[in-house]
């Protein structure tokens, strides 16, 4: 059922949060938790990257979201451009590393 196509807003984030916290040793903090769903529209296809390496701690995961969201802001499409592609591929290179341990 969870991988099923949903139209239900509020459950896709409760699914992707539970995914999020199911290998972690310590779970998310709430206020972790609420800024997640609060970001899900915008950010939802990022948190597959949390979900597959348990480690990052909640400050990583929040400074990352206020990373991604002060990149939006950024006035000129092709500095908005740069930037992100610079930091997605750190991100990738962060998750090959992961990996591989």
């Amino acid at each position: 059922m969870c991988r099923r196509s949903i139209e239900n807003e509020p459950l896709r984030s409760f699914l992707a949060l539970s995914d999020l916290d199911r290998w972690r040793a310590k779970p998310l903090e709430p206020a972790t938790v609420t800024r997640l769903v609060r970001d899900y529209r915008g950010y939802s296809g990022q948190y597959p990257i949390f979900a597959e390496a348990p480690a990052p701690q909640d400050r990583t995961i929040l400074q990352y979201l206020d990373t991604a969201q002060s990149i939006d802001h950024i006035g000129g499409y092709l500095l908005r451009a740069d930037a992100a592609g610079t930091l997605q591929a750190l991100v990738s290179l962060w998750q090959i590393f992961c990996r591989q341990a």
